[in-house]
This record gives C-alpha cells, structure tokens and sequence, in this order.
C-alpha cells in the first residue's frame, strides 16, 4: 500500500489502466469461452440426433434381416465426419451388431452403454437412439462425438486473448497523455487562473497540483476509476 502511494500519479494512471484492461479481458474471456462451450453442445447435439436418425433409417432393413455386413457399410460412411469417434448398431437384446471406429483405440461398448439419450462426458458425447421398424423398435444407433475440434478452437481463442493482452500491456506507455490532457482540459472548463502554461497547453505539475486541479474541477474516486475503465477499454481495442 505504502508502496503505491509513493509512486507518481502517472505510474499509478499507468497501473490502473493495466489492472483494469487485464481484469476486462479476463472476465470478457471467461464469459466468451462459456457461451462458446454452450454453443457448441448445442450444435454437436443437434448434429448427433440428426446423424443417428440417418444411420437408424438407412440400417433399420440391415437389422431386420440380420445382414450385418450392410449395416457396417452404413456405418462406414460416417468417415467423412471428422467429429464421430466411434459409432455402432445394437439388437433389440442390447447386443453389437455392427460398428464402425476411428481408429482401434476408440471401439464401441459390445453392449449397448444406455437405452436412449444423451450424456456429455469430459471429453466426448454419447448418444443413443432407437432404430424403428413399422412402429416397433428393433434395435438402437450409439454415437460417439469427440470434442477435439472444441479444444483446438479454444486453444486458439486463448492464444488471441493472450495477444491481446500483452499489446495492451505494451500499448499503456502510449497512454502517458492522458493524465496532462484531462489536467488541461479541467482547467479550462473551471477556467482556473494561474495553473499550467497557458489555454490548449498540455501540463505535468505536482501530484498536490494535479489533485487540486481535479477536485477543483468535480473530480470524485468514482469519476477517475470510470476514466479509467473507458482507458482501459480503448487500450484493449
């Protein structure tokens, strides 16, 4: 504390703008990382429902006649979407009749994991949905999507968060004009007689000065933590 009060008002206007831009794009992150998470289950569960109702439609006669190299062949197509893990077709008794798998280290449960819905775990999302015959279920679609392409967007994200930051951090020095031009801009507007070097000129008095010119001129706490927070704004931008 004692330390910050020896320093001069524009170090302090220096780190006032640092604390206030870094905490502004901390929280402005952290809500747009949460809206983007949001988001994106959202939409990698509409894209599951409307896939699995695929798959279930074209593989529903695979099962019906117990022709599994069919319903594997339905399944294959599903290599051109980067986002399913591993996906699988199951009898009515739970059981695999056929399944596809990105790679051998992602094969799907030889029973089926749950009997309908959806469940989000750390890193990917289940689904499963029945497969209907005539009205009558006759088997189930397992889906599993990856979150891979999530992480790679934020770790993205991040890293544009993390530029920001530090030009803002460098961009502060360029902000040492604020202080003498809201100082001479005070004294023009109260009209003060004997402070600085004349109307339209910029100053750099005293910290005693500087806070007379301010309170002369209506200045509060609640005043300079606001400039402060438009600085940082414009700083950040």
């Amino acid at each position: 504390m004692h330390l910050f009060r020896d320093l001069s008002i524009k170090r302090k206007q220096m780190l006032v703008i640092m604390l206030t831009s870094t905490a502004t794009l901390l929280v402005a992150s952290v809500a747009f990382l949460a809206y983007e998470f949001i988001t994106f289950r959202d939409q990698l569960t509409r894209e599951a429902s409307t896939l699995a109702g695929i798959i279930g439609e074209y593989s529903k006669d695979a099962l019906a006649f117990d022709d599994s190299e069919a319903a594997e062949e339905t399944l294959a197509a599903l290599v051109a979407e980067e986002q399913i893990v591993s996906a699988a077709i199951y009898t009515n008794d739970r059981e695999l009749f056929a399944q596809y798998s990105r790679d051998e280290t992602a094969a799907s449960p030889s029973s089926l994991p749950l009997e309908a819905g959806t469940s989000f775990e750390s890193d990917h999302l289940d689904m499963v949905r029945g497969i209907f015959l005539d009205e009558e279920r006759i088997g189930s679609v397992y889906l599993q999507l990856g979150f891979e392409s999530f992480y790679s967007r934020m770790r993205r994200d991040a890293g544009i968060v993390v530029v920001i930051l530090l030009a803002s951090i460098v961009a502060i020095p360029a902000n040492e004009i604020v202080i003498p031009t809201i100082l001479m801009l005070t004294v023009l507007s109260a009209r003060m007689a004997g402070v600085g070097e004349g109307p339209g000129v910029m100053f750099e008095p005293s910290e005693s000065v500087s806070a007379d010119v301010l309170r002369a001129g209506g200045w509060t706490l609640l005043t300079a933590v606001n400039a402060a927070k438009f600085e940082a704004s414009g700083t950040a931008v």
